[in-house]
């Protein structure tokens, strides 16, 4: 399956996952989601997250985070600025807004 934007669907399988109060979701790995995983683990987004690797591919297992019934992450908001430096060279700087 190949996917457009991966950390598009990672926030969105987070959220969707708090929405129905899973503990944990599932999707495919790569090493930017684990990078991802362990900013949002260092700022108490999440309770934690595994790779595992599953028919030869790689699967990252991200363990959600409640208090008092509600998911930590209220709300999820991927923005994309597109920066200018040079007018050949384009720069992509994805920022994610959680509160």
């Amino acid at each position: 399956m190949s996917l457009q934007d991966p950390l598009s669907d990672m926030f969105t399988r987070i959220r969707n996952g708090q929405q129905r109060l899973k503990q944990s979701v599932s999707m495919p790995g790569s090493e930017k989601k684990v990078a991802v995983a362990k900013v949002l683990e260092a700022e108490g987004y999440i309770s934690g997250f595994e790779t595992k690797t599953q028919e030869g591919k790689s699967i990252l297992v991200v363990t959600l985070k409640y208090f008092q019934g509600k998911g930590v992450i209220e709300s999820i908001e991927l923005t994309l600025r597109i920066c200018y430096k040079a007018p050949e060279v384009l720069l992509q700087n994805l920022f994610v807004y959680l509160s």
